[in-house]
């Protein structure tokens, strides 16, 4: 069962504010039904229950001993005009977390309770101002990391996954009333239904939720940040790379072999993209004990992003060509299609441009090359240029866009109810009922996003998860 506190009715109160902040304005929130009187216990102004709702007031704030240790505002919003649908009061202190940590403390002596991780959108979502998914996309803003994410995250609050689900329920739920009225007819072995029409319907929209679902994960990086991931032998530029994209000296750089052993990581926006970056230990053949152990880890990490830079030394290329093959091996050939090569040290080269033409082995790899140097930046921009296009690119198949991996897999789960009915039709099994009950899960599947169809187990895991405050 979810924590009883989700489903209590009691009053709740929440620095809404970075709590430990030293800024000019922070802010306490209170949402039930005694919100009003327990903030009034802390302010000064002798208020009342004709004071208007959504208007600003200036009051100062005491203590227990009618001290006053703050001066700042007071908004009162009346239920059901307010974002929880409860009367909510929300007071403006001076951004200084002794004070914002004494006037939670009061109100929480004077009836409040402190507020559960997400329980004021919680209350939003049980008193209908908001869906499940919408809930989500608070959540999602808060934790967004750029322009694009937050795009996304905006548009989930704004309720269009909210739309885009019910006319997918809508769809089902035409096929769904079309078998129910074939049940009718069913003891007189008869049937209303072009089964394989019927089916054909249902196979078009398991194709249209394949795309909406294909098109989350080839845009997933961008939404939780690009996990990017540097591999190569031993002294090709690794570290160099992974400082000059990082634009400071975090990796020890040394002209001895095997200096990287463990995993080095780092985030870093790079136009609008959040960047993951990992730097690895270098993969060779006769690594000591400890350095076998980095290179595991370097083989995992390639396994574990979304992009892999294998970095070549140009100035050793051609007399280390086989164990450069050797090397993209190891990677494996599924990891392929996320594999670019930087071949690095371009700047030891006499003539760059000849000098790619010339690469026959490279180009035979089929994979994309970019020159560059670690050591005077030449190519960066290009090679750069070109993720953020490739990043930036999307089929836009989908008939709308999902913001969160809970919503891809609730899709997976209402496909595989429908692709059982069109199996069951496609081997004879054209019984009314049992293909209703499996429309049925599907559409209650579809239901777990917006809300409509959800448990306490579930709904506790989902607010858990938000922020305190929110």
């Amino acid at each position: 069962m979810a924590s009883a506190g989700y489903f209590n009715q009691d009053t709740i109160a929440s620095i809404i504010t970075s709590p430990n902040a030293f800024s000019p304005v922070g802010l306490i929130r209170l949402s039930g039904i005694s919100a009003f009187s327990i903030a009034r216990t802390i302010a000064s102004r002798s208020f009342n229950e004709k004071i208007k709702s959504h208007f600003l007031y200036r009051t100062s704030f005491i203590d227990s001993k009618e001290e006053v240790f703050d001066e700042g505002l007071i908004v009162f919003m009346r239920a059901p005009n307010s974002f929880t649908g409860e009367d909510v009061v929300e007071l403006h202190f001076h951004g200084n977390p002794y004070v914002l940590s004494k006037a939670i403390s009061l109100l929480i002596q004077n009836g409040a309770r402190q507020s559960l991780p997400g329980e004021f959108s919680f209350r939003a979502f049980r008193n209908g101002k908001i869906s499940l998914d919408q809930a989500e996309g608070i959540s999602s803003l808060i934790a967004s990391t750029n322009e694009y994410s937050a795009q996304r995250s905006f548009r989930l609050l704004q309720g269009n996954v909210k739309e885009g689900i019910q006319s997918l329920r809508d769809q089902l739920e035409r096929f769904l009333m079309e078998v129910e009225m074939d049940i009718d007819f069913s003891d007189q072995d008869l049937s209303v239904i072009d089964f394989s029409s019927w089916s054909n319907g249902l196979k078009n929209w398991v194709d249209e939720v394949r795309k909406i679902r294909e098109d989350f994960l080839k845009r997933k990086p961008l939404l939780e940040g690009v996990k990017l991931a540097f591999i190569g032998e031993p002294n090709s530029g690794k570290s160099s790379l992974f400082n000059r994209l990082l634009g400071m000296d975090r990796s020890i750089v040394s002209d001895e072999a095997g200096t990287t052993r463990d995993t080095v990581k780092e985030s870093i926006i790079v136009g609008d993209i959040l960047f993951r970056i990992t730097d690895t230990a270098g993969l060779r053949e006769g690594a000591g004990y400890v350095e076998s152990k980095g290179i595991e880890k370097s083989l995992q990490e390639s396994k574990d992003s979304d992009l892999i830079l294998f970095v070549v030394d140009a100035s050793v290329l051609e007399k280390k060509a086989d164990s450069m093959e050797r090397t993209l091996s190891l990677i494996g050939v599924e990891q392929r299609s996320k594999i670019k090569i930087l071949l690095n040290k371009i700047d030891l080269v006499s003539n760059s441009v000849d000098f790619l033409k010339n690469q026959n082995s490279l180009k035979q790899l089929k994979i994309p090359i970019f020159a560059v140097s670690a050591l005077t930046g030449e190519g960066f921009d290009q090679f750069l240029g070109s993720i953020q296009e490739n990043l930036e690119e999307s089929d836009g198949q989908g008939s709308f866009e999902i913001g969160r991996m809970r919503h891809f897999e609730v899709l997976g789960k209402a496909i595989e109810s429908v692709q059982e009915a069109i199996l069951k039709v496609d081997r004879g099994e054209k019984l009314p009922d049992l293909l209703s009950a499996d429309l049925r899960l599907a559409v209650e599947s579809l239901g777990e996003i917006t809300g409509e169809f959800s448990n306490d187990d579930m709904l506790n895991r989902i607010f858990s998860s938000f922020c305190i405050g929110k």
